[in-house]
């Protein structure tokens, strides 16, 4: 691929959001891979100083004048047409709306009709021309995966909440009617996730080269075979991720296990990037569409030499 489109800097290009008062933050719905994103999101805002807070209710939210931030990720593709909702409903009204690095492959009546107060990001080359050519009123430009701004020693120190406690609190707080039982993981995943870490621990223990096999079984999945040991730790540790302890929770466990594995094998974008940061042996495996190589061919082929591409 052409190596002539500049690349913007993130931190740079977010210095500027400073000064801007406090803005909003709206995270679609999503899995683990995405509190990933959020949490690396987060933690460049709070080293930059932006003010921020994350929309929990679209019905009541008011955008007349507000800057809003549309969480990267890949939900502007056409597996998932709802994901565009937001942004019909409320690009208008908006002082600016900054979509962070996305990817980007349909919606182009929608594209067509955003204006100049729309910055968007592309986090890789396929989509920076595609929204070249689909969103001429548009502000773009390429940069990479928020992922990539993740730090994960900090991540992984996390204090998580015990089963115990996470049980105690949503009774506690369902009886007296506290807001904040939505901020707390749901005790029937995270039951589920226990037994999928077990099945993890006990893996591990007989074998003596650790590989963490983790494919998609979603509208992104591939016509390979899931492996045996497979964990799918992007659905392991899916939670509500649009408060601030569900997106450190998701993202913090999935952080962990990955950690305990020494070879990463996986079609799973956020996997092979915690994979990478963390210095893992990792095997990428496309997707059913070109994001996974063309994310790899934009910031993992020459920045991180532990990732091996497994396409053709």
């Amino acid at each position: 691929m052409a190596s002539s489109i500049p690349e913007t800097d993130i931190k740079e290009y977010l210095q500027q959001f400073r000064d801007y008062g406090l803005v909003h933050l709206y995270a679609h719905p999503g899995n683990a891979g995405d509190a990933v994103i959020l949490a690396g999101t987060l933690q460049l805002f709070d080293a930059i100083g932006i003010r921020y807070q994350l929309i929990h209710d679209t019905h009541h939210f008011k955008p007349e004048g507000q800057t809003v931030f549309y969480s990267g990720g890949g939900y502007l593709v056409n597996y998932y047409p709802e994901a565009t909702s937001f942004i019909e409903n409320n690009h208008k009204k908006l002082k600016r709306l900054v979509i962070l690095p996305h990817t980007i492959n349909a919606n182009e009546k929608m594209l067509a009709r955003l204006g100049a107060n729309v910055d968007i990001l592309a986090r890789e080359k396929y989509t920076y021309r595609f929204l070249k050519e689909n969103a001429p009123k548009c502000n773009v430009y390429l940069a990479r995966d928020m992922a990539f701004m993740l730090d994960t020693s900090k991540l992984m120190s996390y204090r998580l909440p015990t089963l115990a406690g996470v049980l105690l609190k949503k009774i506690y707080w369902k009886i007296t009617g506290n807001p904040k039982i939505k901020e707390v993981p749901s005790p029937g995943i995270l039951l589920k996730s226990k037994t999928a870490e077990l099945k993890s621990s006990i893996y591990r223990a007989s074998h003596s080269n650790r590989k963490l096999y983790c494919f998609r079984d979603d509208p992104e999945k591939t016509g390979i075979p899931l492996p045996k040991d497979n964990l799918d730790v992007s659905r392991i540790y899916k939670q509500e991720i649009g408060y601030l302890p569900l997106v450190y929770y998701s993202a913090s466990k999935m952080t962990r296990l990955i950690n305990k594995y020494d070879e990463i094998y996986t079609n799973r974008l956020h996997a092979a990037i915690i994979g990478a940061l963390l210095g893992k042996k990792t095997y990428f495996y496309p997707n059913s569409y070109y994001k996974n190589q063309a994310v790899y061919e934009h910031s993992l082929k020459d920045h991180y030499p532990s990732v091996t591409w497994m396409g053709q």
